[in-house]
């Protein structure tokens, strides 16, 4: 057996790089990517060398996650979920999301100011929470824009039920938990004495993982 030659000429090691010696007969084909004139397709607008704009955007547009991008005026880009989601406010909470984010912006500028960053959770009338990331960025050409990310934790709850095989008074024990709930308050809210309430949560923490409300808070939002 010969030795392995060493890597050089950015190979890899480990990996055959040799190229295919072609037969008696046969011709190479050429490398098409590299001669100008012979590819008429359209030229693929590159995201750092490593996606096409295309790609980049069906994946944005195709996430569950709410992803805005807004000025000082108006919103300049929506995903689908976002145009979901602003249905969703006005229809049953006649919320504005544009103005919604602004309210959040404005509350959260000293945190924006110091590191371009923020979040916010945000309670809906009927107690559903949202999670608000904001950041700050500058882009050519268009100036200062704010990047909000809104996940909401509703549809999410299926999710942690099934990956952590909660019961359904588990999985409701854990919605509230993530609403701020305090023993008590869970207790009332599903009717059931604080003692079973706090049965429950330590199954919770049992089945999940952790060994408090804040670990439980911070592994599930």
């Amino acid at each position: 057996m010969r030795p392995a030659r060493k890597a050089r000429g950015g190979r890899i090691p480990g990996v055959c790089n040799r190229r295919a010696t072609p037969r008696p007969g046969m011709q190479r084909r050429p490398n098409v990517t590299g001669l100008r004139g012979r590819d008429t397709s359209p030229p693929i607008e590159m995201i750092g060398h490593q996606l096409p704009r295309a790609l980049l955007d069906a994946v944005i547009d195709d996430l569950s996650v709410s992803i805005v991008v807004l000025d000082d005026r108006r919103i300049l880009y929506r995903n689908t979920s976002a145009r979901v989601l602003a249905e969703k406010l006005q229809r049953e909470h006649r919320t504005d999301l544009l103005v919604l984010l602004r309210d959040q912006a404005d509350a959260a500028a000293a945190h924006l100011q110091a590191s371009g960053r923020a979040v916010s959770l945000v309670t809906s009338g009927n107690g559903e929470p949202f999670y608000i990331h904001l950041r700050e960025m500058v882009v050519d050409g268009v100036g200062r824009t704010l990047v909000a990310c809104i996940r909401e934790l509703a549809p999410e709850r299926d999710a942690v039920k099934r990956c952590y095989g909660l019961s359904d008074r588990e999985a409701q024990v854990v919605d509230l938990v993530l609403r701020g709930y305090g023993n008590r308050d869970i207790a009332t809210a599903l009717e059931i004495a604080p003692t079973t309430a706090k049965k429950h949560l330590s199954r919770i923490f049992n089945k999940v993982g952790v060994d408090s409300r804040a670990q439980l808070i911070s592994r599930l939002a």
